[in-house]
């Protein structure tokens, strides 16, 4: 977060100042801002790294967790405790403020994240989300395009078994029936 907030203070002074960071600040202030940069751009290799040797359940799930970071202090710092578990198990951490999240908590956020500015630029078009609710798991994690659910997995049918028409995002359920085949089986009741 202070990496961050130096980089902003840095494009600042050049961009709305028009002056060298280092002119302005002097050469003692200018060094500590790059050594923290410095710093903060080696932790976060580091972490990334680790992240990396973790076998994610997909690619989009270790994409969702390297644009991660902590709702709490805001840091990109997000490392884990062990690399050794499976995903599922693993359990993260903020370097800067040491708050503990645990994958199955964390990973439908990160995913609804990564996915939010594609969903709402398709959307805004006049197309379908990128992501959906999975009717398995009830989180916003379910890939329309992969027909899967980047969280729990769980795939459903998207042609209604019933009448063979395409099954609407907003529709699917584990069921694999349209919204208009079920109600005319609930008629028929």
């Amino acid at each position: 977060m202070i990496a961050d907030s130096f980089v902003v203070i840095r494009d600042f002074i050049r961009t709305h100042l028009d002056e060298d960071p280092l002119a302005l600040l002097g050469g003692e202030t200018y060094s500590t801002l790059t050594e923290v940069a410095e710093v903060y751009e080696k932790e976060k290799a580091e972490c990334e790294k680790r992240l990396v040797t973790i076998n994610w359940r997909n690619e989009w799930v270790e994409e969702a967790i390297k644009e991660f970071h902590c709702p709490e202090c805001g840091s990109g710092l997000i490392d884990v405790e062990s690399t050794d578990e499976p995903d599922e198990k693993i359990e993260l951490f903020c370097r800067d403020c040491e708050k503990h999240w645990s994958s199955c908590e964390i990973l439908p956020v990160v995913i609804n994240d990564l996915f939010a500015s594609d969903n709402i630029e398709s959307i805004h078009d006049g197309g379908n989300p990128v992501t959906t609710t999975c009717p398995i798991c009830s989180n916003d994690t379910y890939h329309l395009e992969d027909d899967e659910c980047l969280f729990c997995g769980g795939s459903v049918e998207r042609v209604c078994r019933w009448c063979a028409t395409e099954i609407p995002e907003s529709e699917l359920n584990e069921d694999g029936i349209c919204a208009h085949c079920q109600h005319m089986l609930e008629k028929d009741d």
